[in-house]
């Protein structure tokens, strides 16, 4: 089997294209983002973050 043949034929199908959009283009939060978030909504209530022992 010729790979170098078969990888040149290769064609991505429309569906996949259109995930890809459609992924690319909704935001995402990342972990950073959610903790930022919650330390944020846990400050401006007036608590103040736990401290260790």
């Amino acid at each position: 089997m010729n790979f170098e043949a078969e990888i040149s034929k290769f064609k991505p199908s429309l569906e996949i294209d259109e995930v890809q959009d459609a992924v690319y283009a909704q935001k995402t939060e990342d972990v950073v983002d959610i903790i930022q978030s919650i330390i944020s909504e846990h400050t401006s209530s007036g608590n103040s973050a736990p401290r260790r022992r």
